[in-house]
C-alpha cells in the first residue's frame, strides 16, 4: 500500500501533468512509476506463494451473512444489556441449525443428484452420490484466453452448494471445452481419482492439468482399470466406451479420433439411468449401438457433442430411447450447436429436450420413486 500510494500513483499523476510540457520527461517519470509497480507486484507474488497464503471457503448464503453480522453486533453489546445475550444464544442456535441442514444435505442425503452446469459452449456435470461422494464429469473451458471456467463458473457453483471436495474427476477427452476448467478443480478440490481415456493432447492446458494431477498425487485410472465398473453407495457406474482395445486411432490434434474416443459412462440408480456421452460422433455411436444394443437404453441422455449435426444419429437415439435429453451448449445462431437436424431427430424420439443455454443449470434428483428436474432459469 505505501508503494502504491506514495510512489506509483503520485508519479503517474505527475507524468500526466508534465506531458503538457515534455513528452520525454513524462515518459521518464512514468518509467519510475512502473519500477514501483514492478516492486509492488514482486512483493505480492512473494506473499501469495507462501503455503496457506489464501484459503478457499464455501460461499455463505444471505442468511448466513446476516447471522454473522448479527452475532458480531450482539457480541459488541454483550456487556450492555440482557437482550444482547439472548440474541447471541438465538443466533448461535440458528447458525447450528443452518450448519446441520447443510451437513445433512451434502454428506448424508439419500438421493442421487446430477447437475448439468451452464459453462457455455462446453460441458460439465456434477454428480452427487447418496452419502456425499461427488464426481465431476468434465469442467468446461475455452480455447485460448485467460478466462478460467473452472475458477470462475464451476467452482463458485460448487461452493454455493457447500461442496468443498470432489472425490472423482472425469475427463471424457482432452479438448479445451471439456478439459480446461478441470485445472482449477484439480488443484482446489482435492480429488482422489482422475478418470480419462488415456488420450493426450499437445497443448499447454493439457500439460498443466497433468502436471497438477502429478503434483497433487491424484490416482489416474484408464478404461482398463474401469472395465469392471464401479458402485458408489448403491449407484452403479459402467464404462461403455472406449473399452480396452476398442479405441479409435487419434488423428492430429483436434481430429475426429479425439471425439469418438470420448469416455461414455452409464450411471444407474434404481430404475433411472444417465448416459454421459462426451463428444462421440457417428462412428463412436455406431460402436456403442453394435456393442450394447438394448443395454444402451437410458432415462436421461446427455446429447453427444453439444447436439452437433454429426452426432445423435437415429440408430443411436433409437437404442437409447431417452425420456429426457440435455444439451450443453451456447446458441450461436443458425448452423451452430445444437444443429437443427439433430433437434429434429430428438423431437422424433418423443423425449423432452432441455438446453443449458436457455435453462441454465439443470438438476435431476433421483430417488426410489423416480426423478424430479429443476432448472436454474425457469
Amino acid at each position: 500500500v505505501p508503494i502504491l500510494g506514495l510512489w506509483v500513483l503520485p508519479l503517474g499523476l505527475l507524468s500526466t501533468a508534465v506531458l503538457f510540457f515534455s513528452q520525454t520527461a513524462a515518459g521518464a517519470i512514468l518509467q519510475l512509476a512502473a519500477w514501483g509497480a514492478e516492486i509492488m507486484m514482486e512483493l505480492i507474488r512473494f506473499w501469495a506463494d507462501l503455503p496457506f497464503a489464501s484459503l478457499w471457503v464455501v460461499t455463505p448464503s444471505f442468511l448466513e451473512a446476516a447471522l454473522f453480522y448479527g452475532l458480531a453486533a450482539c457480541l459488541y453489546y454483550a456487556g450492555r444489556g440482557r437482550w444482547a445475550k439472548v440474541g447471541i444464544a438465538l443466533l448461535l442456535a440458528l447458525a447450528l441449525a443452518d450448519a446441520g441442514y447443510w451437513v445433512h444435505r451434502v454428506r448424508f442425503h439419500k438421493d442421487l443428484r446430477v447437475t448439468f452446469l451452464d459453462v457455455g459452449q462446453g460441458s460439465s456435470a456434477l454428480v452427487e452420490f447418496p452419502g456425499g461422494k461427488t464426481m465431476l464429469i468434465d469442467g468446461g473451458g475455452f480455447p485460448g484466453g485467460r478466462f478460467d471456467v473452472g475458477g470462475m463458473v464451476v467452482a463458485p457453483a460448487l461452493w454455493r452448494s457447500k461442496i468443498g471436495r470432489i472425490d472423482t474427476l472425469v475427463l471424457t477427452h482432452p479438448q479445451a471445452d471439456h478439459m480446461n476448467g478441470l485445472r482449477f478443480i484439480a488443484r482446489a478440490f482435492s480429488p482422489d481419482a482422475f478418470w480419462s481415456n488415456g488420450d493426450r493432447a499437445e497443448t499447454p492446458a493439457y500439460r498443466e492439468l497433468m502436471g497438477i494431477i502429478e503434483e497433487e498425487g491424484i490416482e489416474r485410472l484408464y478404461p482398463r482399470d474401469l472395465a469392471d465398473g464401479r458402485e458408489i453407495n448403491g449407484v452403479g457406474i459402467r464404462l461403455l466406451h472406449p473399452l480396452p482395445g476398442n479405441a479409435f486411432p487419434v488423428e492430429k490434434q483436434g481430429g475426429g479420433g479425439l471425439n469418438d474416443n470420448s469416455v461414455v459412462l452409464k450411471i444407474t440408480y434404481g430404475k433411472t439411468s444417465f448416459l454421459f456421452t462426451g463428444d462421440v460422433e457417428r462412428a463412436g455411436e455406431d460402436v456403442l449401438v453394435e456393442t450394447f444394443k438394448d443395454d444402451l437404453a437410458g432415462t436421461i441422455l446427455q446429447v453427444p457433442h453439444h447436439g452437433s449435426r454429426t452426432s445423435g444419429s437415429e440408430s443411436f437415439l433409437g437404442a437409447v430411447r431417452p425420456d429426457m435429453c440435455v444439451i450443453s451448449c451456447r446458441d450461436r445462431g443458425r448452423g451452430r450447436f445444437p444443429h437443427a437436424q439433430t433437434l429434429e431427430r430428438l423431437e422424433k424420439t418423443g423425449c423432452r429436450v432441455l438446453r443449458t443455454d436457455r435453462s441454465g443449470a439443470i438438476t435431476f434428483t433421483v430417488n426410489s420413486s423416480g426423478y424430479d428436474v429443476k432448472t436454474y432459469c425457469h
